[in-house]
């Protein structure tokens, strides 16, 4: 019995993933629920199990490869079948039939000994022979593979030939090297630089981004909040029940209470349809290595603030970690994004597609406050709405923004909604 083992279909905002890390190699045994390799996803990295057991026949993928749902990615079998099996090309290593014969402008013959290429690292240019079969225990490093006059044209440039990357996607070739070096000329000139590989994240928050300034009619409004108030909730949570809650939680708790006033901002704008949702899933954003996650927590408007505080303190450190599951990313219709930590007095972010807005907060800042009889310094805080016009107007917006400042500033008016 011969199957394959597909990637699954994660349930992300793209069905793209990257291949972060491959866990087996051809010839190791593997059981249901082993895990074969990671990939990285817009949201998280996952995990891909074995639903089969048996030997690991043939590997159709390599670290770095983007893969979409339904791809195949590992060929797995047992019994005579298995021990019949002829690996392709896919796991990076051509087959037989399929080894490249020497381009006529090149004029390199193919060795009839070996595999057919030169080693890198026979520098006279001999075949080596076939190398012994070392245990499943052993790693070593993958060689590049490359056409002879290849590797004597990077030996007279001096050049790596590991770092060479083959235009053909098997093996390097004497234009790949040449091309190579030019490359490395062009960037002594320029006074040097780095190429950093784009991630499967990194594209997709690119695009989604893009997609966001593109197609969404947003405007922003900003208003000052007095965090006196909030302040002294935060104190006192703390004092009788020794919990720290963060001030976006009791941003959370606001926006909740808030949008039982205005139900618009529970909605999302998805395939040309406004979605209204019952209750408030309110996003936070998360700032990873290399990436930007945003862990929902659901229906806030029926939840209590520690419980509230406990799942957002739980969704942020698997964000940290890159633990979160698809099901608890996706599904908000409002986002904070909070730099205040950072010295942003304010700022304007972009809207996470499909939902109705997103909050900017900015830092604490003390300013003059008037009490009618003196001056008083106060502790503020400048929130920055982003809202999508094609569900919310300009009013609609305002009266929510200042609904939302009278509870910060007041935060028992939440006990009204």
């Amino acid at each position: 019995m011969i199957k394959e083992i597909k990637m699954p279909d994660a349930g992300q905002t793209t069905d793209e993933a990257q291949i972060i890390a491959v866990k087996v190699k051809v010839g190791d045994e593997v059981k249901r629920g082993d895990i074969l390799l990671e990939a990285e996803t817009d949201k998280a990295t996952l995990p891909v199990e074995s639903y089969l057991a048996g030997k690991v026949l043939d590997i159709r993928v390599s670290e770095g490869d983007t893969v979409h749902a339904g791809d195949a990615l590992f060929v797995i079998g047992k019994g005579k079948d298995a021990e019949e099996y002829v690996p392709g090309a896919g796991n990076g290593v051509p087959a037989a039939e399929e080894r490249p014969e020497a381009s006529p402008e090149e004029g390199v013959p193919r060795q009839p000994a070996g595999d057919g290429f030169l080693s890198i690292d026979d520098p006279f240019g001999e075949p080596e022979p076939s190398a012994p079969m070392r245990p499943a225990s052993c790693e070593s490093k993958p060689s590049t593979e490359a056409m002879p006059n290849a590797k004597e044209e990077a030996r007279s440039r001096g050049i790596d030939i590991t770092l060479v990357t083959p235009s053909n996607g098997k093996f390097v070739t004497r234009a790949d090297v040449i091309g190579f070096a030019a490359h490395e000329q062009q960037a002594t000139k320029d006074g040097g630089y780095d190429v950093v590989p784009l991630t499967g994240a990194r594209k997709v928050i690119g695009t989604r981004m893009l997609q966001s300034c593109r197609d969404i009619p947003s405007w922003s409004a900003t208003v000052r909040v007095d965090m006196a108030a909030c302040e002294r909730l935060r104190a006192d949570v703390q004092s009788r029940y020794g919990v720290k809650v963060s001030y976006n939680d009791i941003i959370a708790k606001a926006v909740a209470a808030v949008a039982h006033e205005y139900p618009i901002f529970n909605a999302r704008y998805e395939n040309d349809e406004i979605h209204q949702y019952h209750h408030t899933n309110v996003g936070l954003a998360v700032a990873v290595e290399g990436s930007l996650l945003v862990p929902v927590v659901g229906d806030v408007d029926s939840k209590g603030l520690l419980e509230v505080s406990s799942e957002f303190k739980e969704l942020v450190g698997k964000a940290r970690e890159k633990r979160l599951a698809p099901s608890e990313m996706g599904f908000g219709s409002i986002s904070i994004s909070n730099l205040g930590m950072f010295g942003v007095h304010d700022f304007t972010p972009i809207i996470n597609p499909p939902e109705s807005c997103i909050l900017g907060i900015g830092e604490f800042v003390v300013e003059p406050f008037w009490n009618g009889t003196a001056f008083e310094a106060h502790k503020y805080v400048y929130v920055t709405g982003v809202f999508d016009h094609r569900m919310i107007d300009g009013a609609c917006a305002a009266q929510f923004l200042s609904s939302l400042k009278a509870c910060l500033e007041n935060p028992g008016l939440m006990l009204a909604r």
